[in-house]
């Protein structure tokens, strides 16, 4: 596991969606056995219960990141790799709820495949139903 843990840096955007984030960490945290990787949340509401959310995850060293203004999605997850320190980054959407560990298959995908640049696992709604489109 501390492999595993050793290698990610996950990013997550959020926007006042305090319920969905909590949701999302308490399943990464049950994934990986009570543990986090490099775990980064970029604000994009600056909101002070985001805040004090992420407060309360304290001894897991998540950074937090309020923006001055909503950069989006894709500006939040620049502003995550900016601050990311690890060989591979884990973009998450605030309302992924993780009901395996998908990361070692994922790492086991990139270390047989040193040309791939992105991998991505099934997405499935919360039916487990996968997500053609996903």
């Amino acid at each position: 596991m501390q492999n595993i843990i050793g290698r990610l840096s996950i990013v997550v955007s959020v926007y006042n969606c305090d319920a969905l984030v909590k949701r999302c960490i308490d399943s990464i945290i049950v994934s990986l056995g009570g543990q986090l990787p490099e775990f980064i949340i970029v604000d994009n509401a600056r909101s002070e219960t985001t805040r004090d959310l992420i407060n309360k995850y304290a001894h897991f060293g998540i950074q937090y990141y309020p923006m001055p203004k909503d950069m989006g999605f894709a500006g939040a997850n620049n502003i995550g790799f900016k601050h990311s320190t690890k060989e591979f980054v884990v973009l998450v959407n605030s309302d992924t709820v993780f009901h395996d560990n998908p990361f070692p298959s994922l790492l086991s995908f990139m270390d047989s495949h040193p040309n791939a640049m992105v991998a991505q696992g099934t997405v499935c709604f919360e039916n487990d139903t996968p997500d053609e489109n996903g």
